[in-house]
């Protein structure tokens, strides 16, 4: 039975493993026949781990990424990049923040073991390799634990307060419930116990809460619950000595007026291959006056060639599309067919 069970999960994971590389292999592929240089990668950063090493076996460098939430900022990422393929990256992250207390209310962990709780043993045991003197741990040649050791000193992902912007949410969220109930409750010296709570008339009441942390972000909902955006651009770019910085280059901020809501430090980018230009990624360029444009076959419509116009027919203006039967057109009147075809998904 045990055989049974454990060739089992061998050919299940096998599959597993052969469905994400045909999938990868697809994506390759895809990115190989493509004329576009900009790629959005809006995957987790697990995944776009395995995609970096598939996109470095075949050197496929030379795009522009765009990044999501989940990796733009992630250190495996970066680590995994040895070819430096995602050089110039640009993303949107959550905005650094402080709330005052956090670390302390994290670090301070000492409640648990007034009680002896198993939890706190094998938390201490296993941050600072010790063991108590009553655990039932079978490790050998570790320090024997005090319960006084000091947590402000130690560095790992549980003192690690480059989460902070994640806990801040989680923070709101927390007192946005706490504001909803308050009015359900009708809290002021007193609430009224005696009101039913279902999760409807709390998410109702959640939608309509407005107020601001003790920070003084404000914190409200639209019309279709969700609260305003607010994001950094962040930029992966190189140094001299060839490690990637992530570098805050903008802000995002939906709580401002419309007309500042975006600020971007353009002289402070570094696009694809530590290059100071905007990307261009596009199927076919713009047509020269003189010349117009010819859909080719099976493409989408922002893939073109520019040929002379005909006989009659004369255009003095760039990107001038296909001419409709009305025929020729007079310089300096407005031409019909002058504006660009609208781009297809993954030509622009």
């Amino acid at each position: 039975m045990e055989k049974y069970i454990k060739d089992s999960l061998q050919a299940k994971l096998f599959h597993l493993s052969s469905s994400l590389l045909d999938k990868i292999k697809k994506i390759i592929d895809i990115i190989k026949a493509s004329t576009s240089k900009v790629i959005v990668a809006f995957v987790a950063a697990t995944d776009m781990n395995v995609l970096i090493q598939e996109l470095s076996y075949y050197n496929l460098t030379g795009y522009q990424w765009v990044g999501s939430e989940s990796w733009i900022i992630d250190f495996k990422t970066k680590e995994m990049d040895t070819h430096h393929i995602l050089n110039g990256a640009i993303g949107l992250f959550i905005p650094k923040a402080h709330v005052n207390g956090m670390r302390e209310f994290i670090l301070d962990v000492m409640a648990l073991n007034s009680s002896s709780n198993k939890l706190f043993t094998q938390f201490w045991e296993t941050l600072f390799n010790c063991k108590f003197k009553q655990s039932n741990s079978s490790a050998e040649n570790q320090t024997e634990c005090t319960g006084h050791e000091d947590l402000t000193g130690v560095q790992n992902t549980f003192t690690d307060m480059s989460f902070m912007p994640k806990l801040n949410n989680a923070y709101k969220g927390v007192y946005a419930v706490a504001h909803a109930l308050h009015n359900i409750l009708g809290c002021n010296e007193t609430c009224n116990n005696n009101v039913q709570l279902d999760p409807l008339t709390i998410l109702q009441h959640i939608k309509k809460i407005h107020f601001k942390t003790k920070e003084g972000d404000e914190v409200y909902f639209n019309e279709n619950g969700d609260p305003p955006a607010k994001y950094e651009i962040i930029n992966w770019q190189p140094t001299k000595n060839g490690i990637v910085d992530f570098v805050t280059v903008g802000l995002y901020d939906a709580y401002l007026p419309a007309d500042k809501q975006l600020s971007l430090q353009r002289k402070y980018l570094i696009w694809a291959e530590n290059s100071n230009q905007v990307p261009v990624s596009v199927c076919s360029e713009k047509c020269p006056p003189g010349t117009r444009k010819f859909l080719q076959k099976g493409k989408p419509v922002c893939c073109y060639d520019c040929i002379r116009c005909a006989e009659g027919e004369i255009s003095d203006m760039t990107g001038v599309g296909i001419p409709n039967t009305q025929g020729a057109h007079v310089p300096g009147s407005p031409a019909p067919w002058a504006q660009d075809f609208p781009a297809a998904p993954g030509h622009t």
